[in-house]
């Protein structure tokens, strides 16, 4: 038994866009992921109820669509399954699970797809074989036996199955060497890495691109009297309204000068201006909206970070929702691009902190192969994944 062992391959479609405008990026990345790393198993399917290959023995069905697998993912479960033959599923492990056992930390931060890969590869032979027999699962990725599965299917139906396997209906294990990536609730982050950095006495605040408004009730419960919002989904501009004074439904970049009134101590894009057509006009418009003396406070990803610079060398530009190289990120910007275009719209910079993750094995034998290439390298700029900027309107 192993990886090469050929499986049915389920895939649920999803009912909703739990990304938001991220979605179709996640979706997209989730199957090609499936399909690279599953070359002997049966194309994917996308629609339940569905015609199983009884000739197959073993299946897996994906309930969560936008979960990225790895190298070989099916070896760990599979081998599972083959010795022991009392078990009816198998689980991998994920960053995001609701049962804690199927918890687990990567080895080391990956920010690229190529990144994941590795990470996958070295969770394996940390783990070689290792599993654990339980009942309740977080059912985000099942692998099991064909016969059970076209069972479990007849007896349940799909929503009761999932249900059931949550429930801890069936003896199952987790395949404690087999790590999937998941995402969670991306946007109600309240983003204290940002909120910690605000300054004092704010009075009048507005949060750019809010999604459900959690950054700024946070604000207000800091102090903050009025706090103001822009979120152009409307799903999650509606949500936003139940927290924030007021939340336009719009397109930053098509609101007219005269829309936000110039009294404003605070305005906030957390993670914004790289989706923007034209940031630099933006920030220039910012002014209009700020009182004198008021602040900007922005994070925004460096596209100079060292798995970036990795992958370009390899000829790689890939893809991923939630990072720096987002599907939806229309501008890339540096440490210097920042710089430059806050002091050309005549703010002044107050701080520009890097933030630098934990750089694991492959950054540090990456950036260590590029010194001794003799290169002139920028550290610094090397390890920031991305920056926080706070920058004043001139007075």
């Amino acid at each position: 038994m192993n990886g090469n062992t050929r499986v049915n391959l389920v895939r649920r479609e999803s009912d909703d866009r739990p990304l938001g405008s991220e979605f179709e990026w996640a979706d997209r990345l989730s199957l090609r992921r499936l399909k690279r790393f599953s070359g002997l198993c049966s194309e994917p399917l996308k629609h339940i109820p569905l015609s199983i290959d009884t000739h197959l023995e073993y299946s897996c069905l994906i309930l969560d669509p936008v979960c990225y697998v790895g190298p070989d993912w099916t070896s760990g479960p599979l081998k599972v399954l083959e010795k022991r033959k009392d078990i009816d599923l198998v689980v991998p492990v994920s960053n995001e699970a609701a049962v804690v056992e199927q918890r687990a930390a990567p080895p080391f931060c990956y920010h690229t797809p190529h990144l994941l890969d590795l990470a996958c590869v070295a969770f394996r032979k940390t783990n070689e074989g290792a599993y654990l027999v339980h009942q309740r699962f977080d059912p985000f990725i099942v692998v099991c036996r064909t016969a059970w599965l076209k069972q479990a299917l007849g007896k349940y139906g799909l929503k009761g199955l999932k249900k059931s396997v949550a429930e801890g209906a069936f003896k199952g294990a987790v395949a404690l060497d087999t790590y999937v990536h998941r995402y969670g609730a991306m946007y109600d982050q309240a983003r204290p890495d940002l909120l910690s950095r605000v300054p004092p006495g704010i009075i009048k605040a507005m949060d750019v691109g809010c999604a459900k408004g959690v950054f700024g009730a946070e604000l207000k419960k800091k102090g903050c009297p009025e706090v103001l919002g822009i979120e152009k989904d409307p799903v999650l501009a509606k949500i936003a309204r139940e927290r924030l004074d007021r939340v336009l439904e719009n397109d930053l970049e098509e609101l007219r000068e005269d829309e936000i009134p110039g009294d404003l101590d605070l305005i906030v894009c957390g993670d914004l201006l790289e989706h923007l057509v034209d940031p630099h006009r933006q920030v220039r418009r910012f002014l209009g909206w700020l009182k004198p003396g008021g602040t900007l406070l922005f994070s925004v990803p460096n596209v100079g970070h060292w798995s970036v610079v990795m992958d370009l060398i390899a000829g790689r530009w890939d893809y991923s929702p939630f990072s720096t190289l987002s599907g939806t990120h229309l501008r890339f910007f540096t440490r210097t691009g920042i710089m430059e275009m806050l002091v050309e719209s005549n703010y002044t910079i107050n701080r520009m902190e890097p933030v630098i993750p934990e750089t694991g094995p492959p950054g540090t034998e990456f950036m260590e192969r590029l010194g001794k290439a003799g290169l002139e390298l920028d550290l610094d700029s090397l390890k920031a994944v991305e920056y926080i900027v706070s920058a004043s309107k001139l007075k």
